[in-house]
């Protein structure tokens, strides 16, 4: 048996500390690639009110969250997967409500991507639906042939000095109480190849906004 120096002693346990760093180190990166971050652009709580002839129109948004969303180090996402995201700050949920409509109206809502956006548009999908209850119906706009559509293809606003693009336009004909709510989802497209410089470190950001104009 040979009896250790106290510097070799030193060394080793120092050897031993590296190596659980090391290990620690390829664990944090490991789970850092596999893991997607989703979250809103947080602004507080806002009521954003519209008036348009004699009626008003309000644009309500839940939960705290702000008036926009955006996705950033995000991996490549099915359809599947991105329709059913259900975990807090992966979805965008909003409320838009009026109880004076005197005329027949049209309302857009209007998704506007953000100076910072840096990913490519025809690598996002965007998803919208309609909520009642627990129970959820997509919209037309964003699934025109039963699938999820890039943002790149959806329509551009026709609403007057306003650009993006629509999500979602309805004309409203009756006087009464009118009120429905909404939850948005995006997701990277699932065959984007992560090695694409055109992926790597970019971020996407919009903004929600809601136009209303009497016909």
């Amino acid at each position: 048996m040979v009896a250790l120096t106290l510097k070799e002693k030193k060394r080793r346990k120092w050897n031993r500390v590296a190596f659980l760093l090391l290990t620690l180190s390829l664990c944090l990166l490991t789970c850092g690639v596999s893991t997607a971050f989703f979250e809103y652009v947080k602004s507080g709580n806002k009521v954003n009110t519209i008036e348009t002839g004699q009626m008003i129109f309000t644009y309500s948004e839940s939960n705290d969250a702000g008036s926009g969303i955006y996705i950033e180090n995000a991996m490549p996402t099915s359809d599947e997967d991105g329709k059913n995201l259900r975990i807090a700050n992966q979805y965008f949920d909003f409320q838009i409500y009026t109880n004076i409509i005197s005329a027949p109206l049209e309302y857009q809502i209007v998704a506007a991507k953000q100076s910072n956006s840096t990913l490519p548009d025809d690598y996002v999908k965007i998803y919208l639906t309609r909520r009642e209850g627990n129970y959820e119906t997509p919209v037309e706009e964003t699934v025109p042939n039963g699938e999820v559509i890039l943002f790149s293809q959806l329509a551009n606003t026709d609403y007057p000095g306003q650009t993006g693009k629509v999500i979602y336009r309805e004309t409203v004909t009756n006087n009464k109480e009118y009120s429905k709510e909404y939850r948005l989802r995006m997701w990277v497209k699932e065959d984007v190849n992560v090695l694409d410089s055109n992926f790597s470190n970019k971020q996407f950001s919009i903004k929600i906004n809601v136009y209303a104009r009497s016909l």
